[in-house]
């Protein structure tokens, strides 16, 4: 595919300091219809001797003109030009149907897939004609000779169209791409269903975007037998159902983002295949029931977001045998018992957000062991007694809220040495709670704020030390 004309350039051949020379795409355009000429020519034949050598001349000069055009293209682009290997018809379709299904005609970027009118200085290209290599947002590749099958035949790899106002639907013929390895249609604004066979039929995809439209109806089956799926992103639409059980056999999956849909049911315990699994996000959907113990299954996890269902349960022991995890968050759910301390054992760990659970006992010392964090808000759930006493040793701590919880003063020390820290609020107003219990503090004003009167004496200074 052809590179875009940068600002740059455009600048300098508007403001005459740069001969104006066309662009690769120009090329392109060009050598495409000198091809769709050439191929006019040579199926047009005259009767008489004179008509044939008449369409020879022309014949000779449209493939003159073909070659002109290949090495300007070298010129412009600075790369040989090179014919790509013929695609099969029905694949050239399904690209045409997506086009028509999806209002093509006001995408942002159609180049190539539209044509042009003839005018006197410059031939006409119908729509299509150009070769789908050469389309915006299409990847084309070949594959190559076998004993058996030596013609070398080309293929679709890629549909990359994210953000291109896209509307409409996915036409079902998108699954006759069969060796399509990435599909991304994210952040346009395509409505209706997923096409049901679609992830069943392509069998060699690795990367799935279709996040941020307004996508409805059920995640479709996966690929059952040896799936090669690395990505599947569907978050930010209108899908519903449940996570589809099946997804347990793409061993291959490193991200899966489901979030911010209209999911329904449980967490499937089929999850524990996917042991390469490094993101799941499921937040913000009408999940329930308790997260199964398979989970723990997937320790390759980093990043993990079951935020804002309506899960149950407590949070071992599937949680205890996640050691990589960098971010965790399980705020608003129903989640009860205590926070596991094997979460100290967790190196990496950046943020960690529990808020607005049913979370119980004591605030484990081990929290202090993570050294990275940065974020922490377990506030508003039913934790006693008081902040671990170390709490000081989190130096990279930004955000530190634990309020809305039964956890008493005295606070602990050094918290003044804590120089990244900006919004810090622990314990409750109560009797044995300070005055100043439900401020947010901010950096400006953290350093020598005091607590007074019935706290007083409870070693409740913000002072370095």
């Amino acid at each position: 595919m052809a590179a875009k004309t940068s600002a740059a350039e455009l600048l300098s051949r508007m403001s005459g300091k740069k001969k104006l020379e066309p662009s690769a795409r120009d090329v392109l355009l060009e050598h495409a219809a000198a091809s769709e000429d050439l191929a006019r020519c040579k199926a047009s034949r005259g009767t008489s001797e004179a008509e044939k050598a008449a369409n020879q001349k022309k014949i000779n000069a449209a493939w003159g003109a073909q070659i002109q055009w290949e090495d300007k293209y070298k010129f412009s682009s600075g790369d040989k030009f090179r014919q790509p290997p013929e695609l099969p018809v029905v694949e050239h379709g399904a690209l045409v149907d997506l086009f028509e299904a999806s209002a093509g005609y006001r995408w942002k970027d159609r180049f190539g897939w539209c044509g042009r009118l003839a005018t006197p200085s410059r031939l006409g290209l119908d729509h299509f004609s150009m070769h789908c290599a050469f389309w915006h947002g299409i990847e084309v590749e070949a594959t190559k000779p076998t004993p058996t099958n030596p013609k070398i035949r080309g293929f679709i790899s890629a549909v990359m169209l994210k953000g291109n106002d896209l509307e409409g639907f996915i036409p079902p013929t998108m699954s006759n791409l069969p060796l399509l390895c990435s599909l991304n249609l994210s952040g346009n604004h395509l409505e209706g269903p997923i096409p049901p066979h679609l992830f069943q039929s392509l069998r060699f995809l690795e990367i799935c975007d279709l996040s941020k439209n307004m996508l409805s109806g059920p995640v479709p089956a996966l690929y059952a037998e040896g799936s090669l799926l690395r990505e599947l992103d569907l978050h930010s639409n209108e899908l519903e159902g449940t996570v589809p059980p099946a997804i347990g056999v793409c061993e291959h999956l490193v991200l899966l983002d489901l979030s911010m849909n209209q999911l329904q049911g449980k967490v499937p315990s089929t999850l524990a295949g996917c042991t390469c699994l490094r993101t799941l996000s499921l937040h913000t959907n009408q999940m329930s029931g308790e997260i199964p113990e398979a989970l723990g299954a997937c320790t390759t996890l980093k990043h993990l977001d079951l935020s804002v269902n309506g899960f149950t349960g407590t949070l071992d022991p599937w949680l205890s045998t996640l050691p990589l995890l960098e971010t965790l968050n399980f705020s608003r759910n129903g989640f009860e018992g205590r926070l596991p301390r094997e979460l100290g054992h967790c190196e990496k760990m950046n943020t960690l957000y529990g808020y607005r659970n049913k979370l119980s006992g004591e605030l484990p010392d081990e929290i202090c062991d993570l050294s990275k964090l940065k974020f922490l808000n377990l506030s508003h759930n039913h934790f006693e007694g008081r902040p671990p006493a170390d709490m000081a040793q989190l130096t990279n701590i930004q955000v530190m809220l634990t309020h809305g919880n039964n956890l008493i003063c005295p606070l602990p020390e050094g918290l003044g040495k804590l120089s990244k820290l900006v919004d810090m609020s622990l314990v409750n107003s109560s009797t044995s709670a300070d005055l100043f219990a439900n401020r947010r503090f901010v950096r400006k004003n953290f350093e020598r704020v005091h607590q007074a009167g019935p706290a007083n004496g409870m070693n409740n200074t913000f002072s370095p030390g």
